[in-house]
């Protein structure tokens, strides 16, 4: 299902999500951390990969709070993974790829967050 945010999202069940993402536009990935109960995430961290395939020693994209693209929220558990329209651009045309987001707690715990195939829809309008 579409957000309107240049982003679709199929839930396969559990933390397992595909995505399918439109080439061109913003992106916004909204993850609540615990789900319907969820986990304060003041000082956690978290990063998203998206790879080619899970071999892919590269990877095609980051999502770090270094770069800017994640906002971790607070007692609310949110963890928003954004990417600009102008990034996304430069996402491979019909990648057909995976990614894999990481929850890293205050104290160094890492937990697994969404995973899934990454594809991208090339964009039309330029």
């Amino acid at each position: 299902m579409a957000n309107g945010l240049g982003i679709e999202f199929e839930v396969q069940g559990g933390n397992h999500v595909d995505i399918i993402a439109y080439q061109g536009k913003t992106i916004s990935i909204p993850f609540i951390f615990g789900g319907e109960n969820p986990i304060d995430v003041t000082g956690y961290d978290a990063k998203l990969h998206i790879r080619e395939e899970f071999s892919s020693s590269t990877s095609v994209a980051e999502f770090t709070t270094a770069n800017g693209r994640v906002t971790i929220g607070s007692s609310d558990g949110l963890i928003t993974f954004a990417m600009s329209a102008t990034d996304s651009a430069s996402l491979p045309s019909e990648l057909n790829g995976v990614y894999e987001a990481e929850i890293i707690s205050d104290t160094g715990v890492v937990y697994a967050g969404l995973y899934g195939k990454f594809r991208v829809r090339p964009e039309v309008v330029r």
